[in-house]
């Protein structure tokens, strides 16, 4: 059966820590833990489920009062606390009545394309050049003994070959999901190259800017069109996001989730659907998604794709060796954040070497290349001053941003090219 992703207003979530938010306990010690706010959370979401299911069923005639409880099985409907949706079978949810009467937002189980990479230059074989760490200047985040340890980097891409010399003795986390959000496997894998490519160049030994972080890749772009393309599907990639920010993976009595997410994903234009969850996320767990803002480049201007172009994320321009801002490499103003210019910065980009799936290495070029670079770049902050972007994305937002050197043409480079000088 077909499912739809069901995103109610905060506002219609009552059980949820709102007051928390807003400052509305007494004292700190009086805050919710971050698994009692996803309780908390969770039951507020199925009891919007229920809310919705009672009232789609009066409407459609779909259900006597007394089934309703049984139509929402297990799988019928799936709350996804850490992003504050819903995954539901789509007899389950009349439109109307989510959209109209509760300002919901309902999705269908959209298709959403990986952000392409713009190409492959070299073979395997050839003895690779990791010139993009040059290029940032990360000798001055070495001198100051920054390598991204203590960190953990969520990735939402084709997954990883976690079996490459770039991850020996590396923790890396692994789910796959299927596009209904179900977890199909736990087993690191890639399903193409491009995961591989994207982990290397955050946290590998030697083509990674964190070498010393952890990893946690949520396989959600799994599938390939009819074009040949990766893609993953909404229900898929809410899920494994859902998954890198509520897991322990740190352990019983540490924080949940990751310290920041990857994302190389998206069509041009803008798409509102990962929007509501980016912010819960960020608001909820201060957890900064870097993204690449897409390679339509060539066809002119405002041609970038979303969530790179959410005033909520850090969008990622490509350039090559010589600080040109790459043809392919996407710019504009977001119209629906009252023209805000993307991209924010640009890092390396064109003939990228990294790790390529069952081992070697190998060029590739795309703002999906200079995205990770950035979120590597993320963890060298979090290493040096955790306590400064703890619960602050904001902090981090403005930190990394402000780790540019200026190149022109500035409406295509945002505020600059990456540089670690004054890390």
């Amino acid at each position: 059966m077909a499912k739809l992703i069901v995103i109610p207003k905060p506002s219609d979530l009552t059980g949820m820590s709102s007051m928390a938010m807003a400052g509305g306990f007494a004292a700190a010690a009086d805050l919710p833990s971050q698994r009692q706010t996803l309780e908390i959370r969770r039951e507020a979401l199925m009891t919007f489920a229920r809310t919705m299911a009672a009232e789609s069923s009066r409407v459609r005639g779909t259900f006597a009062a007394a089934g309703v409880a049984d139509a929402m099985s297990a799988d019928a409907v799936r709350a996804l606390p850490a992003v504050g949706a819903l995954i539901v079978d789509e007899q389950l949810v009349d439109r109307f009545t989510a959209e109209g009467v509760h300002g919901a937002l309902v999705f269908d189980n959209l298709q959403i394309p990986l952000v392409q990479s713009d190409g492959k230059a070299a073979e395997s074989s050839a003895e690779p050049d990791f010139w993009h760490l040059e290029k940032i200047d990360i000798g001055f985040a070495r001198d100051r003994g920054l390598t991204g340890d203590g960190t953990l980097v969520g990735v939402l891409d084709t997954g990883i070959d976690a079996g490459h010399t770039e991850f020996a003795n590396k923790t890396v986390h692994f789910q796959e999901f299927d596009l209904d959000g179900h977890v199909v496997f736990n087993t690191a894998r890639d399903a193409g190259d491009h995961g591989t490519h994207v982990s290397g160049l955050i946290a590998g030994h030697r083509s990674g800017v964190a070498p010393g972080a952890d990893l946690a890749v949520a396989a959600v772009l799994t599938y390939t069109d009819e074009f040949g393309r990766k893609v993953g599907y909404l229900a898929q990639i809410l899920e494994g996001l859902n998954w890198l920010l509520s897991e322990a993976f740190r352990g019983d009595d540490a924080a949940l989730g990751v310290d920041l997410v990857n994302a190389s994903l998206g069509g041009s234009g803008y798409n509102n659907y990962l929007y509501s969850s980016l912010l819960t996320s960020r608001i909820s767990n201060g957890t900064v998604m870097a993204a690449a803002i897409g390679n339509s480049g060539r066809f002119g201007i405002d041609n970038w794709g979303t969530p790179g172009g959410y005033d909520i994320a850090i969008a990622v321009g490509a350039t090559d060796r010589n600080d040109r801002v790459a043809d392919f490499s996407d710019w504009g103003t977001i119209p629906q954040h009252s023209g805000l210019a993307k991209p924010d910065l640009c890092a390396p980009g064109v003939d990228v070497w990294s790790a390529k799936p069952h081992g070697g290495f190998q060029e590739m070029s795309g703002t999906s290349m200079a995205c990770p670079i950035v979120a590597g770049a993320c963890a060298l902050l979090l290493q040096a001053d955790r306590p400064r972007y703890d619960w602050d994305a904001d902090a981090l937002t403005d930190d990394i941003v402000d780790l540019t050197v200026p190149i022109t043409p500035t409406a295509r480079s945002g505020r600059g090219r990456l540089s670690l000088r004054s890390i």
